[in-house]
């Protein structure tokens, strides 16, 4: 179990770890990369 603020860096040496054809895909990224946009629109959405 490792705290979150770590998962980035330890998924990067994982990856690393595994070889050249390994890559780290931070699935948090690539979402706030789709909602970025529209992100108003999400935080309204909370309410």
């Amino acid at each position: 179990m490792t705290p979150p603020e770590r998962h980035r860096l330890l998924g990067r040496g994982v990856a690393a770890a595994l070889g050249p054809e390994a890559r780290f895909i931070s699935l948090e990224d690539r979402l706030l990369a789709r909602m970025e946009p529209r992100f108003a629109e999400f935080e309204r959405a909370e309410l």
